[in-house]
């Protein structure tokens, strides 16, 4: 299950989208939804960790209120038992995978949410699994995603800054890999004193990942899937993206993949 999330980014590109992308916008109601949706996750994700399994692990979904009492949502928020449109909030887990979601505009079910993974279209409901925004309408999958999209190619440059950095200082890079890593691996070398705060995540929840041969090195975020399309270590054609799962990677410095244009949720 996800650990702690950076909300920085998150909260930025939720709060912006409305602004910056040329399509239905989300609502308040919708936005306040979302960062609901987040807190409640991130305190069953911790529950989980503190506990080994998660709060009424195998019960039937069920109003999230169950809960008030088991966990803490991060960063000081209030437990929020109902949505913006005053229904409850739905909790359900299994073991391995929970799932938080509210019924959102219309206040109709969009599924059944007997397998999470294969979910379709589940109409104006907005479904929070594991640590992502699983399922929501495509014109807030969209304007968010796309914010995370530039929010996560900022701290991409951050860290790529601070590596030059670095590499100024020490002579060489801080470690060298065989494949793409964690990026995790590059803390203990360069935080806090090359960057603060330390960049391990993208916008989506995902560990950005990191490879170096000591003679050059690769930035990757995993894009809305988080599942790397391919490996871009003999790549030297620069392009752009247009697609929210698309990967973004920096390649020693210079942009090898980014998103340019207007975005599509995924590849038709």
């Amino acid at each position: 299950m996800s650990g702690v999330f950076r909300w920085r980014p998150f909260l930025a590109a939720l709060l912006s989208a409305a602004a910056t992308v040329q399509a239905q916008a989300p609502t308040d109601r919708e936005k306040l939804a979302v960062i609901d949706l987040r807190a409640l996750g991130e305190a069953v994700a911790a529950y989980a960790a503190e506990h080994g399994s998660c709060p009424l692990e195998g019960e039937p979904m069920g109003p999230v209120e169950r809960l008030a009492d088991m966990v803490s949502p991060p960063l000081g928020r209030q437990f929020a038992a109902t949505d913006a449109w005053g229904r409850a909030y739905l909790y359900w887990c299994d073991g391995k995978t929970y799932v938080i979601l509210t019924h959102g505009a219309d206040g109709k079910p969009g599924s059944r949410y007997e397998n999470v993974s294969e979910l379709g279209d589940v109409g104006d409901d907005l479904v929070w699994s594991n640590g992502h925004l699983r399922k929501s309408p495509d014109h807030i999958t969209l304007a968010l995603g796309r914010e995370l999209q530039r929010s996560t190619l900022i701290e991409m440059r951050f860290m790529a800054r601070a590596l030059a950095d670095y590499v100024e200082d020490k002579g060489g890079y801080p470690v060298t890999t065989e494949d793409y890593v964690d990026i995790e691996i590059l803390r203990a070398s360069m935080y806090p004193k090359y960057i603060d705060p330390f960049p391990a995540q993208d916008g989506w929840g995902n560990p950005i990942l990191f490879w170096c041969d000591g003679k050059r090195y690769q930035i990757v975020s995993t894009g809305q899937n988080g599942m790397r399309q391919q490996d871009y270590r003999q790549v030297t054609e620069p392009k752009s993206t247009t697609i929210l799962d698309a990967d973004l990677v920096i390649d020693d410095g210079r942009l090898l993949r980014w998103p340019a244009g207007p975005q599509k949720i995924r590849a038709d």
